[in-house]
């Protein structure tokens, strides 16, 4: 308790910076073996959101050692739905007192930021015109990398992988401030930290409350028949999970782009059924409703190309829904969606998801796919709903993030040499002082580089691949 108030109070103090107050409502430890075991972060907040069914407060964080990184929801803040105001931070053992950075106060303040409201700073959602504040990391979306920050990174970068670090002296900097202001100050369902009371239809689970805005003093909690059954979740951790592989244009991915876990499914191009992942049969007969959940990952998707949910009702297939490049989704941002169908369901139904792009750089990762089915819903018409959120993960770049990529040698006099197993797009050559001294484009799968131009120290080389994306530090002798 006492490691957890005073980290929570380093947070606080950096928020307070920003003239915004928070406190906390509860802190809750597990005395046992608690149920949360995933490795990876999108794993744990899934696994947070399933077993807290509500929380007293705003806003949830899960704290662990379990799985490095972080993750949570844009725009928390309010929500009727307590999962979307909840995120995960893997803290390590020890923290430092702000100013002096550590990534503990770092990953948790970070994290509360989304559910505040604000965007990376290398989104393309800045500056009045869409634009990146820095270019730590490659940009959410297809606007053009601004640079590395000389004076470090604010708290919502990912300047943390890079030489320029996070300067938690400039807080969140002038922009994702003024967001997260003007969302706290415009939430209806917050109240001051020194005051106020909780109500029964705050979109939480208060005082004494059994529910979310039900039970204790409030109103009695919904027993109806509305429950979701699992009728499935297919991960892609160990294998295809009786999905099938539609062509060449659709394999299992292994790496860091995979929104959830280590695999996901890649499909790329506009081959019809060779772009396409096809689920086994199922029997829907006995609900009304369905939910089909999935998190995806799009890579140079042009605008206007889409990636289609397609439905096989026992006879034919139809596409029930195309989530549209630029509209619904942006480039290199982690997304879950929900789609749910309603009505009348079949017997030996199939889910399918088919790339719909123009070439092979065009492509979407499909991960943790959740089928939920109602026999009580009160949707009884034939319809389609989607609802759709960006999932914001803090990513760790360590030594293991891409298997698939060879630097060597390290250290190297003269030439360093890039073997990988799709083609590599761009090497950027960085001094440590974050200035860029040479940029590429090989567009093969091996190069060799000459470096005997650059004094001897360390350099840092970003290397992005078709499919990944790395930070390596080589030493130039």
């Amino acid at each position: 308790t006492n490691y957890v108030t005073g980290l929570f109070n380093q947070v606080a103090t950096l928020y307070a910076n920003e003239q915004i107050n928070v406190t906390v409502s509860d802190i809750v430890i597990w005395t046992s073996q608690s149920p949360y075991t995933s490795t990876t972060s999108s794993g744990m907040l899934s696994q947070f959101t399933a077993y807290r069914q509500g929380f007293n407060g705003d806003l949830a964080q899960l704290l662990s050692y379990q799985a490095s990184g972080g993750i949570a929801y844009l725009d928390g803040l309010c929500r009727s739905n307590p999962d979307y105001s909840m995120s995960y931070a893997g803290i390590s053992s020890t923290y430092q007192n702000v100013p002096t950075y550590s990534w503990s106060v770092m990953v948790c303040t970070h994290e509360f930021g989304h559910l505040m409201g604000s965007n990376h700073t290398h989104a393309c959602a800045w500056n009045g015109n869409n634009t990146a504040i820095d270019g730590c990391y490659t940009t959410e979306g297809s606007c053009p990398n601004p640079g590395i920050p000389q004076g470090g990174g604010t708290i919502m970068s990912y300047c943390h992988l890079t030489s320029a670090g996070i300067n938690l002296n400039l807080g969140f900097g002038p922009q994702p401030g003024n967001v997260i202001r003007s969302e706290v100050s415009n939430a209806s369902c917050l109240t001051a930290c020194s005051g106020g009371s909780d109500t029964c239809n705050d979109g939480i689970q208060n005082g004494n409350e059994t529910g979310v805005d039900c039970g204790g003093s409030c109103v009695p909690c919904d027993t109806g028949g509305n429950e979701g059954t699992l009728v499935a979740g297919h991960y892609f951790e160990s294998g295809w999970d009786n999905w099938t592989d539609g062509g060449s244009d659709c394999y299992r991915y292994y790496g860091s782009i995979s929104p959830e876990g280590s695999y996901s499914i890649r499909l790329r191009d506009n081959s019809g059924a060779g772009s396409t992942m096809f689920s086994p049969s199922y029997d829907f007969t006995p609900y009304n409703a369905l939910d089909i959940q999935f998190q995806f990952y799009a890579v140079n998707m042009l605008p206007g190309q889409s990636l289609k949910i397609n439905y096989f009702n026992g006879n034919t297939w139809s596409t029930v829904y195309s989530l549209i490049s630029g509209s619904h989704f942006n480039n290199n941002i982690d997304y879950t969606a929900t789609l749910t169908l309603t009505g009348t369901l079949d017997n030996n139904a199939k889910i399918a998801f088919e790339c719909d792009g123009s070439d092979n750089n065009n492509l979407v990762y499909v991960d943790a796919v959740v089928l939920t089915g109602y026999y009580g819903s009160s949707l009884i018409e034939d319809q389609v709903q989607l609802s759709i959120n960006p999932l914001h993960k803090t990513r760790i770049v360590d030594d293991n993030t891409l298997k698939d990529v060879q630097v060597y040698p390290n250290p190297a006099l003269e030439q360093v040499k890039i073997n990988a197993e799709e083609k590599i797009l761009e090497v950027h050559i960085y001094s440590m002082e974050g200035k860029l001294l040479k940029a590429l484009s090989p567009n093969d799968a091996s190069t060799t580089i000459q470096i005997d131009e650059f004094n001897s120290g360390v350099l840092l080389f970003e290397i992005k691949t078709e499919e990944s994306q790395t930070i390596e530090k080589i030493i130039k002798l």
